[in-house]
């Protein structure tokens, strides 16, 4: 029932001016997107309580966003029915995996009385939020990947860095020491790193080596790590936007995973499908 905490601690009383500074209100650059995109989906309201809610959902966003943001839907129409439809008055709305528009959605959503916004999922949305100001704000929470949070703005689903390091964690805690980052290069392949050694450094453990691969480099760098590092407890395969199964194809050519050497996955290796 942490929603409903929540709910009772926020005030959203006073104008508009008083819950976001106006001259901050601009929306995020959009994205392309809307080819392949599914048909837009109707604005939708559940539950009859006096507390007013906002979700912001990619549901007619193409491709694994849309599929997301339905799932997360059919999963907030079951929590609704747990906690009671009386309890919450939800409006979900579709912000088609739109920055700009999911943007101004959620601007609309705090600016109107909402107690609570759940979402966006956009990323430059989310950052964008995080950036306005205003001292009576209702708290948003983002469901952005890779998103750090930011005043009022918090950041409630698990990036690929948290995913990386909570199973090499699993395995160190176990007495695994020596560890091997192998990172799809990006912008956040460094945040990527420094979130995993924290995570190591807890119980004792360390990154002998962090490799950053591009795309169709994948057993090179393979190649490479085995005359970098000799017999590592781990392989930490952080995929990124692409398929895991090439670097993991290389890997099993070396024979890890083995006996004495174990491969840790991502959360981001389930939006592909693995041979």
């Amino acid at each position: 029932m942490a929603l409903a905490a929540i709910v009772s601690g926020c005030q959203s009383k006073g104008g508009v001016s008083e819950v976001l500074d106006p001259a901050a209100v601009t929306a995020p650059a959009g994205q392309n997107g809307a080819a392949g995109a599914g048909p837009v989906q109707a604005t939708q309201s559940m539950g009859t309580g006096s507390t007013k809610v906002t979700m912001l959902l990619p549901l007619s966003a193409p491709g694994t966003a849309g599929e997301n943001g339905r799932k997360m839907l059919d999963a907030t129409k079951l929590a609704m029915t747990d906690i009671g439809n009386g309890l919450l008055a939800l409006t979900v709305e579709d912000t088609k995996g739109d920055s700009a528009l999911a943007g101004k959605l959620a601007v609309t959503a705090i600016t109107t009385g909402s107690k609570v916004v759940i979402g966006p999922t956009e990323l430059p949305a989310a950052q964008h939020i995080a950036t306005l100001s205003g001292s009576k704000r209702p708290p948003v929470l983002a469901l952005a990947d890779n998103f750090a949070g930011g005043p009022g703005v918090y950041a409630v689903l698990l990036g690929e860095a948290d995913s990386a390091a909570a199973g090499a964690a699993g395995l160190a805690a176990k007495g695994s020491k020596k560890f091997v980052l192998l990172v799809a290069d990006g912008p956040n392949a460094g945040a990527m790193e420094k979130r995993v050694a924290n995570s190591l450094s807890i119980y004792g453990a360390a990154l002998a080596v962090t490799l950053r691969y591009s795309a169709g480099d994948g057993a090179k760098t393979v190649d490479e790590m085995g005359s970098l590092v000799d017999a590592p407890d781990a392989v930490i395969v952080a995929s990124g936007n692409g398929s895991p199964s090439p670097v993991l194809a290389a890997l099993k050519s070396k024979g890890i995973p083995g006996k004495t050497i174990s491969v840790v996955g991502t959360n981001r290796w389930l939006e592909h499908p693995m041979d």
